[in-house]
């Protein structure tokens, strides 16, 4: 039996296992920091290597050794700043020896009866929008779940980089990774119209199963198959997280919109002159922030929409374009308008307010710019 025939069999054990996040990796500094790129990669390579069992660690740039890069390329992260390697580095490679034991302390159950190895091997590649990691399982025993291990690795070196020595930063988008473990097998035929890879999905309303096939006349060993098939996966799974980020950033701006409103509408009914206009104030803070956050969402649409074009133009991988496809769909809607016309209520009731404490004290001082006259002129 030959193993195109065999692959669909219950129990085939696959030849790789991996699993797939959003991780980058950087150096903390003060602002204005400025590094040349040598100077940058010899700080992270010894952040790196401080971690507890790292090993067999390579960095590839893709700026030139003396490029400066400065403080326009870092954000903050835990309160200090921090320059991440998106843009600066290209590929991102090591080992890491996490024992079963401490798997089970950073995982939520019995990881170990998940990951089925004590030892992995992180890809980091830098796709055009985002930083891509692929977590290779090594050497499991029995098929493993390789979403686990992607928890696992990032609880540990969320740990390790902050009690890192060396200013390590480490930045994720998550907390959860991509929902799907990966596979990989070989074939001894070609796959279908000759193309490097052949993928077969198994959904669940959980972690869907994704296995690749690749003909062994193609690539040498399977460590081959799984540089290429990284290369492949990069672009569109960089396009998936950049979706992910705008929306987490989205949500959190209008969660700083909602408070603003919160403390508008808290305030009691009956206010002072001192504070409708400190209402005032408010309101137009919250009318720049809303339509900021209006134009800044058709905008991020638009670029992603063209962003998703440029990925699947022409003959360009699509093997995960339906997952893709799906977050670009579930971007947030924000009820932008309602709380424009809620601010425009406000505005309005603040306004007829105003009015009636302005008419109130032109009686009051009337009446006693009156009274004062008639004792005047009484005397």
């Amino acid at each position: 039996m030959t193993d195109a025939e065999t692959s669909g069999m219950p129990g085939r054990f696959p030849q790789a296992s991996f699993g797939v996040g959003c991780w980058d990796f950087g150096v903390q500094c003060q602002r204005p920091s400025k590094f040349q790129v040598n100077e940058y990669v010899a700080r992270l390579t010894k952040g790196l290597e401080a971690v507890s069992s790292l090993n067999n660690l390579k960095i590839e740039t893709e700026l030139d050794d003396d490029a400066t890069i400065g403080p326009e390329n870092a954000k903050d992260t835990n309160g200090r700043p921090a320059v991440f390697s998106h843009g600066i580095v290209w590929n991102l490679e090591f080992d890491l020896y996490i024992p079963f034991r401490i798997q089970n302390e950073l995982g939520a159950s019995d990881a170990q009866s998940q990951t089925k190895t004590e030892r992995f091997r992180v890809h980091v590649r830098h796709a055009y929008h985002d930083a891509v990691a692929f977590v290779e399982l090594v050497g499991a025993k029995a098929p493993p779940a390789p979403s686990t291990a992607m928890a696992v690795l990032r609880n540990y070196l969320k740990k390790e980089s902050q009690k890192s020595t060396c200013d390590l930063a480490f930045e994720f988008v998550g907390p959860t990774p991509f929902h799907a473990n990966f596979y990989v097998e070989a074939f001894t035929v070609p796959n279908e119209r000759g193309k490097n890879f052949g993928i077969k999905r198994q959904d669940s309303p959980g972690y869907s199963d994704i296995t690749f096939s690749y003909c062994k006349s193609s690539f040498p060993t399977v460590q081959a198959a799984l540089g290429e098939l990284f290369d492949e996966l990069r672009e569109e799974l960089g396009l998936f997280y950049r979706i992910c980020r705008d929306n987490s950033e989205s949500y959190k701006r209008w969660a700083h919109i909602e408070r603003l409103m919160e403390h508008l509408t808290s305030r009691p009914a009956q206010l002072s002159w001192l504070q409708h206009i400190r209402r005032a104030r408010d309101l137009e803070e919250m009318s720049i922030a809303i339509a900021e956050f209006e134009a800044d969402q058709i905008s991020e649409e638009h670029g992603t929409r063209k962003a998703f074009r440029g990925v699947y133009r022409g003959a360009a991988s699509a093997f995960l374009k339906g997952y893709v496809e799906a977050e670009l769909e579930e971007r947030p809607e924000f009820p932008t308008k309602p709380i424009t016309e809620l601010l425009a209520f406000i505005e309005r009731r603040r306004s007829k307010a105003l009015e009636l404490l302005v008419v109130l004290g032109a009686a009051v001082v009337g009446g006693v710019t009156g009274a004062l006259l008639t004792m005047l002129a009484n005397d």
